[in-house]
Order: C-alpha cells, then sequence, then structure tokens
C-alpha cells in the first residue's frame, strides 16, 4: 500500500519555508526579535517566552563552545522531554554540532552502547525536568 494515499490532498507536496531556508536555530533568533514577549513554551504553568528562549539558548552554546565543543561534534541529550531539552537541541544546533537523545529510561548498558555510538563529545544532563 502506498503512503501517497494516505496524505491529504491539501499537505504541500514539497516544504514551504515561510521566512526562508535557514537553520532551526535561526527561526528562533528571528522570532526572538519579532515577538521577545510572546510565550514560547508553557510547560505545567511555566511559561518562557521567545526572548528568554532566544537567551537561554544563546548563553547554553555559548558555555558549549567554551568547553571546546564545535561544528560537527557530537552531543547527547539525556533528558526527559522538557524546555531543557529543547534548549539544549537548539544550542547544539546553533554551534552545529549533531544531537543523540538519549532517553533517561535506558539501562545502563543501553547508555554507554549509544554514548559510545555516537561518540558524544559533551552529555548534557539534568534529573528531573520540572517548571
Amino acid at each position: 500500500m502506498a503512503i501517497k494515499q494516505f496524505i491529504p490532498r491539501n499537505v504541500p507536496r514539497s516544504p514551504e519555508f515561510k521566512f526562508g531556508k535557514k537553520p532551526l536555530d535561526q527561526y528562533i533568533k528571528d522570532h526572538a526579535r519579532r515577538v521577545p514577549n510572546k510565550i514560547c513554551i508553557n510547560y505545567y504553568g511555566k511559561e518562557i517566552t521567545w526572548g528568554e528562549m532566544e537567551d537561554y539558548v544563546d548563553r547554553l552554546a555559548t558555555a558549549l563552545t567554551a568547553l571546546g565543543v564545535k561544528k560537527g561534534d557530537a552531543i547527547a541529550i539525556y533528558m526527559q522531554s522538557c524546555p531543557q531539552f529543547m534548549i539544549a537541541f537548539y544550542a547544539a544546533q546553533r554551534i552545529g554540532a549533531s544531537v543523540g537523545p538519549c532517553s533517561p529510561m535506558f539501562k545502563e548498558w543501553e547508555l554507554e552502547y549509544e554514548i559510545n555510538e555516537l561518540n558524544a563529545r559533551v552529555i548534557i544532563a539534568i534529573l528531573t525536568c520540572t517548571p
């Protein structure tokens, strides 16, 4: 059975780039300039604005660069789906690093295998994602 038959007719057949083709983190930077006080994330009632998101991403990207992480390096993100995950993901994008998400549900040997396969230069981890 062809996947084509499951795609609604009104869905574009090729990607549309409303604001132009650019790296994902640049969309955050641009959106933060346009609407810095609008809500970007609402996580269990804790709100983060686009301006705050841009600041957090930029600060973490700067810290990663200070640690020696550079374009092409791999970063493991070991945390749940939460705002901190998004910040880490976009900070890695900003410096040109690749991301390997690692589930906190992994057993020790699964985590070890993934980090070795990824050849991660850095592991970003938090124990709990609280609002």
